[in-house]
């Protein structure tokens, strides 16, 4: 009996020994869990800060685009066109949603990494990771290159590469050039952007389905041979009304000593220049989409666009605060939505003639 009190003596220190450390290792897990979640939680509202102010101006009316360009596509052209159906279409939208945000990023990074960048955004937009001191600019540059090489062979993955590699060069030329620094070139480049995105979005939604011998072979329908006629309208409209961006980030420009169309001509007459082409183009699209008679399907054609580009002129002339010139810009957003619905206003509603459709 003796000697089991003994073997009791020495095995009960140790017991309580590595229960103690049991213990300890659990909180120190418990504690790296929670440091993980919150770096984890960290990095993801950081991306999101970097793309948050483009979402209404480019993922959303980019990923509508796809869709509504896609099943307009499918209704109005023959099957041998290769088009997939409506619901094909439809069950792609994760897909199209995360090609567009993965070349967003890389976008929103150029714009945002360089130091006038960041002292403009202190102004116009100071919730921004740089000028908030979420970020650095070091680890900017080290988020952009990782983000090149995700969007780049995320987007050959997906059969869109050509309009994420012409993202990064225009953004490159854009921000690294300083092409942004004249109001015409400015123009050029937003308007030769920013269909980058909702193109590439539509290749992605009309693509074969993985696998398939068509797209195998890369024999599947593409959108600049189909669409190169509507690519050219919309780069027109976008390149004589995108200054309207300009008109609300007046203060952050002036201070930047960026030249854009409201401070090289006058925020009034920057007004007017957003305003004429608006119009013209709000009466010009819907025709050039079909709607050309005196119908009910003519006027609901082309009801939409016209009714949006009358509020924004409207809210342009009679409310010039920064905050009413950010919400007309919201809606001049909902005016490149109604844009891009044409084609499927087209195949709904009917119309004369395809003129913009390379059937």
């Amino acid at each position: 009996m003796p000697h089991h009190k003994d073997m009791a003596n020495i095995l009960s220190p140790m017991a309580d020994s590595s229960v103690m450390h049991f213990k300890k290792f659990k909180e120190q897990v418990h504690s790296q869990r929670k440091n993980t979640g919150r770096e984890l939680t960290r990095f993801l509202e950081t991306i999101w800060l970097f793309t948050e102010s483009d979402i209404k101006t480019i993922l959303a009316p980019s990923v509508l685009f796809a869709l509504t360009n896609g099943i307009a596509l499918s209704l109005l052209l023959p099957e041998s066109a290769g088009i997939p159906s409506p619901s094909e279409i439809l069950a792609r939208i994760p897909v199209i949603t995360v090609y567009v945000w993965i070349n967003l990023m890389v976008l929103c990074i150029q714009n945002q990494k360089s130091p006038d960048a960041v002292e403009e955004d202190r102004i116009n937009k100071p919730t921004r990771p740089l000028p908030s001191g979420k970020v650095s600019s070091d680890e900017a540059g080290t988020l952009l290159v990782a983000f090149i090489i995700i969007a780049v062979l995320g987007s050959y993955c997906l059969g869109a590469p050509v309009e994420s590699i012409l993202v990064i060069v225009l953004g490159y030329i854009y921000n690294d050039l300083e092409g942004a620094e004249h109001p015409f070139f400015k123009n050029v480049l937003n308007s030769l952007g920013i269909p980058c995105f909702p193109i590439g979005a539509l290749q992605v939604a009309i693509n074969p389905a993985p696998h398939t011998a068509a797209a195998l072979a890369g024999s599947g329908p593409s959108v600049p041979l189909l669409l190169w006629r509507w690519i050219l309208v919309l780069v027109a409209a976008i390149f004589f009304t995108i200054h309207i961006q300009d008109i609300k980030d007046q203060e952050g420009d002036a201070c930047r000593n960026r030249k854009t169309v409201p401070l090289v001509y006058g925020d009034s007459a920057g007004r007017w220049l957003v305003v004429v082409p608006l119009l013209a183009w709000s009466v010009a699209l819907p025709i050039l989409w079909g709607f050309t008679s005196p119908t009910a399907a003519s006027l609901l054609g082309h009801a939409p666009l016209l009714l949006l580009a009358l509020v924004v002129s409207a809210r342009t002339f009679l409310y010039k605060s920064v905050a009413a010139d950010k919400k007309t810009f919201k809606i001049y957003c909902l005016w490149l939505i109604a844009m891009y619905c044409l084609p499927l206003s087209r195949a709904l509603l009917g119309g004369e003639g395809l003129m913009l459709v390379t059937a």
